[in-house]
Order: structure tokens, then C-alpha cells, then sequence
């Protein structure tokens, strides 16, 4: 086992990401949070563009000290907030998180 892992090269996967506009009368939402340590200093952050890519709203905030998984379930509420108390209708969120695809997918 130890020579295997001496020998051991990891192998590399990557793939291009590009955000993609939405279609015509449809505004897209990202969101992101993040924790410095899974218990650490976090923050949260979205940002809604139209379909010609054009920024409509963007919003950060410092959560102070929490779980990554806390910072990701705020991004997405607030985001959801925002978008109910503007009358967003028309949305597409884009989550970077796949726990919280699952999460939501349950519900």
C-alpha cells in the first residue's frame, strides 16, 4: 500500500463554466455562501442578471461566524426574498452547492 501511494498521481478533470443567459422575459439568480473553516467567518452573496446578461441587482453580506452549509441557506433565501418582495416572477436560480440541490429537490 505504501508504494502504491508513493507511485500514486491523481488524475486531473476539469470542464469550462459559462454562465449562460436566460431567456428573453426570464431573470436569473446565483447565489453563493462560504465559510472560512466549517465553522468559521462566512458570508453570502447573489446577484440577478436579465437575458442580455445586464446586472439587475447584486447583494453581499458578512454573516459573521457560521457553517458553510448555514451561508449557502442564506444566500438562497435572501435571494428568494428579494425576488418576492420586487415581483420577480419569471426566475431561474443557479446554486453552486450540491447539498443544497438536494435539499431543495426533497422539500
Amino acid at each position: 500500500m505504501l508504494r502504491r501511494a508513493s507511485t500514486y498521481k491523481p488524475r486531473l478533470y476539469y470542464c469550462i463554466v459559462r454562465w449562460k443567459a436566460p431567456e428573453e422575459g426570464m431573470t436569473k439568480c446565483n447565489t453563493d455562501g462560504a465559510s472560512q473553516g466549517n465553522l468559521g467567518s462566512s458570508a453570502y452573496g447573489f446577484y440577478l442578471r436579465n437575458s442580455h446578461g445586464d446586472l439587475i441587482y447584486a447583494v453581499a453580506e458578512n454573516l459573521g461566524i457560521r457553517t458553510n452549509v448555514e451561508a449557502e441557506l442564506r444566500a438562497i433565501l435572501e435571494a428568494i426574498k428579494y425576488c418576492v418582495a420586487k415581483k420577480v416572477e419569471k426566475l431561474i436560480v443557479e446554486l453552486d452547492s450540491l447539498l443544497m440541490v438536494k435539499i431543495i429537490k426533497e422539500v
